[in-house]
């Protein structure tokens, strides 16, 4: 699915390539030596990513797009992100370049199971992530942190099948509960929009049926039209609510934030 607006999304990829420095660097809880590295890391590998994902792009569809290279980019930033801290600058290369043609081909695992995946969650955060963790099974380095361990490169096969066993845990225990959850929402609220909205689109579908609700997403019957529509409108109370309060105990931020209109 192709964003409504593509300078948005650069500008979202690269706000999530600069946050990403602090969220991988900073799980060192420190300034120090181990921080550098893992933002080290980071760096390369979603730059190597962003290449790769290019590169094959360019080659299965005749042209390089600029959706490929933010794309490419979150992959690297995902699939990086479990060995950020134990691998050094190359192996983080490695990492990127490998992830981002991996992630290419993986965002075509929902037309074979055929899943609704909009964001490609599955084919870029799953796949990477999982690619990552494996990739850190074989090339993490006590060298870079000697709280970690020696990975398959350096002669320690076992923390591969470590981190497979975490991988199977991990994957196991999302799709039961996930699985769970979605039924039980199902019977409750149901979890699809009309064929008729997904043909129009969520962002257009949904507040026109909170304006026709009342504004809440209720009927006058008191009965629930839209949950969707009602949770988001309660979201915006709830944020107006708050920002209120904040005013309240903080006078000086008024001055800083504009005020916010009250809600209905």
């Amino acid at each position: 699915m192709p964003p409504h607006n593509l300078t948005m999304t650069l500008l979202g990829a690269a706000l999530l390539w600069f946050g990403w420095f602090g969220f991988n660097g900073g799980s060192a809880l420190a300034s120090g030596a181990l921080a550098t590295s893992a933002f080290l890391a980071t760096h390369i590998a979603a730059a190597g990513a962003t290449f790769s994902w290019v590169l094959v792009e360019w080659k299965m569809r005749g042209k390089p797009t600029m959706l490929g290279a933010a794309s490419g980019c979150v992959a690297g930033l995902v699939g990086i992100t479990p060995a950020a801290g134990f691998v050094g600058p190359m192996s983080a290369l490695l990492i990127g370049l490998a992830v981002g043609a991996v992630c290419y081909y993986g965002i075509g695992i929902k037309n074979i199971f055929g899943f609704d995946d909009s964001l490609d969650a599955v084919g870029v955060h799953g796949v990477g992530g999982i690619f990552g963790a494996l990739a850190t099974g074989v090339l993490a380095s006590r060298a870079v942190n000697a709280a970690g361990a020696d990975g398959l490169w350096l002669g320690n096969p076992g923390l591969l099948g470590t981190q497979a066993l975490s991988i199977l845990a991990v994957v196991l225990y999302s799709f039961t509960v996930t699985w769970i959850l979605l039924k039980v929402l199902d019977k409750v609220m149901g979890v699809r929009v009309t064929a008729e909205e997904e043909s129009v689109g969520l962002d257009l579908s949904l507040p026109v049926r909170a304006n026709a609700h009342n504004g809440f997403g209720v009927k006058k019957s008191g009965e629930i039209g839209n949950p969707s529509a009602f949770l988001f409108r309660l979201e915006s109370i709830l944020i107006d609510e708050a920002c209120a309060r904040l005013f309240l105990i903080f006078p000086p931020m008024r001055a800083i934030l504009p005020a916010l209109p009250h809600s209905s």
